[in-house]
């Protein structure tokens, strides 16, 4: 706390600062306490990791699963996974939450009410600019910062002696706010933890939701999503690995104060929200329960077969217009030989094979778009091998019109 001031003065609001994890990587080689201590000495009240927002996200996500009827569930909790998912065909299958910054930030001005608090947020997860945060520093701003106020972040202390450090450990989450994979198994219908990578997100997305497998699925690394450690210097795979190996041990219990409830579902558009599980009560009627299934089986494959099909149900690319199916190649209609009579009337393609009625007169054949001044002889066409099937002209009565006998 600054000289002059007391915990009683009314008019003094405490500054806290919000570590994303791409903060705690730009700060490398020092360590997340140095980072810490280096805030602390800038002027900050207290520093806390962003990972008490994953904690809150991850936890809401284990109760929306709770009451999530379809098999897969694409977590929707970054900012870069809502723009293109939200409002489109998948927006049922997601589950809508804020963005762990967001998260951490509701739970702070909870925790510190009536308190007014002022908090700064480190990182670059777009979810910075929200109302909750008062302040959005980037980790190169902080840097910059606590170069101008000569601290130097590597020459900080590497323990906390004299100051009750806040508890960086986990224990619901991973980084990004997605639970953890044993807290995943451990639900009454277990479900399996799929991470996408792929270059090609979108063909390895709809892969998995036809699949129809009980998991949650998660593209927040392949999106880019800071949280969860994806900077540029990091491939996407390797970004929640990079990030926990600066992370002390799991705790083994609840790391924030379970007493403490803040809002945290993601607003969707008026018109869609996601699916939820049918009533499972007692009285329920069982084949109620099987329709149920069946529709809802249903549903998913209806979802993802308009993903991958309908052109404007693709969240990852601009609206186009409709393609060509692969492998059938478009050729222009080729011009089609017409017998016509003296008057000009059209036969039938199959009167070249039959013979002619008598006293119908015999005329050359040609084709639909040859000019009428142009002089029939040029366009009767002498066949020369069986297979060709050219056009020619009409025999006289008695002999038979099939240039395949020729």
């Amino acid at each position: 706390m600054p000289p002059g001031l007391t915990s009683d003065d009314a008019s003094y609001v405490p500054s806290i600062a919000i570590l994303g994890a791409d903060a705690m990587l730009a700060a490398l080689p020092a360590t997340a306490v140095q980072l810490t201590h280096a805030c602390l000495a800038a002027g900050y009240d207290a520093v806390v990791p962003a990972s008490w927002g994953d904690e809150l996200v991850a936890e809401g996500c284990l109760h929306h699963l709770a009451s999530h009827d379809l098999e897969p569930a694409v977590m929707c909790a970054c900012p870069l996974v809502a723009e293109r998912l939200v409002g489109s065909a998948l927006t049922p299958l997601l589950v809508p939450l804020v963005a762990p910054p967001v998260a951490c930030a509701r739970y702070l001005r909870a925790l510190y009410a009536p308190t007014r608090v002022h908090l700064t947020y480190v990182g670059t997860c777009p979810a910075g600019d929200d109302l909750a945060l008062d302040v959005h520093l980037s980790p190169d701003e902080l840097m910059t910062k606590l170069s101008t106020l000569g601290v130097v972040v590597t020459e900080q202390p590497l323990l906390f002696e004299s100051v009750l450090p806040p508890d960086r450990r986990r224990f619901y989450s991973m980084p990004g706010g997605v639970p953890a994979v044993e807290h995943l198994a451990a639900m009454p219908t277990p479900r399996a933890f799929v991470e996408l990578n792929a270059d090609d997100c979108r063909s390895q997305l709809a892969e998995q939701l036809l699949s129809r497998q009980h998991a949650l699925i998660d593209l927040a690394p392949r999106m880019g999503c800071a949280c969860s450690g994806a900077v540029p210097a990091t491939p996407p795979r390797d970004a929640r690995a990079t990030v926990v190996a600066l992370e002390p041990p799991r705790s083994g219990s609840e790391v924030l104060d379970t007493c403490i409830r803040v809002e945290l579902d993601r607003p969707l558009p008026p018109h869609v929200s996601p699916l939820r599980a049918p009533d499972r009560s007692a009285s329920a009627d069982a084949s109620a329960k099987t329709h149920g299934a069946v529709q809802s089986r249903r549903s998913v494959a209806e979802l993802t077969t308009r993903a991958r099909v309908a052109p404007t149900a693709d969240p990852f690319a601009p609206e186009r217009g409709p393609r060509r199916r692969a492998g059938i190649p478009h050729r222009p209609a080729a011009r089609i030989p017409a017998a016509r009579t003296a008057d000009g009337r059209v036969l039938p393609r199959a009167y070249l094979a039959r013979r002619p009625v008598p006293g119908t007169p015999v005329v050359a054949l040609q084709f639909a778009d040859a000019p009428p001044e142009a002089d029939a002889a040029q366009w009767v066409t002498e066949p020369t091998r069986r297979k060709t099937r050219a056009p020619v002209a009409i025999p006289p009565q008695g002999a038979v019109a099939d240039p395949l006998t020729h």
